[in-house]
């Protein structure tokens, strides 16, 4: 009886640590956010299929180092079949786009120094400029 209580009690645990959980993408999308943030203000989100088309997410939490928030976005984005075309550097600032099918996706990451878990990432999606 014990086993059977004890059982109980790890599948409701884990059932809790589970709903608390941050997505990983904007909207259940194929868009990632940086690790340690999560969306607070977004606009124009344009959804289809799954797929974000268009709009802007600002995402707050904390990131310890823009440079290691950036290798992590990265390769969260290429697991979701992204493509890197540009990154920018700057002390506490990186900005990287990304390309897929028709989308452009461009990420900003800022470190607050002052407070490390109010730090920002701006991720903007729309479509590819098709005149290039």
């Amino acid at each position: 009886m014990r086993t059977v209580q004890a059982l109980f009690g790890l599948a409701c645990l884990l059932v809790l640590a589970n709903c608390q959980s941050k997505p990983a993408t904007i909207l259940d999308s194929d868009v990632p956010i940086v690790p340690g943030t999560e969306v607070r203000h977004s606009m124009d989100l344009v959804l289809r299929d799954g797929h974000l088309m268009g709009g802007r997410a600002i995402c707050i939490g904390r990131i310890e180092s823009a440079g290691d928030a950036a290798k992590s976005t990265q390769s969260r984005f290429s697991a979701a079949g992204w493509t890197q075309s540009t990154r920018n550097n700057d002390v506490d600032r990186i900005t990287m786009t990304f390309l897929k099918d028709t989308r452009t996706a461009t990420t900003t990451i800022e470190f607050n120094a002052i407070d490390p878990q109010m730090s920002r990432a701006v991720i903007s999606v729309k479509p590819t400029d098709q005149s290039r």
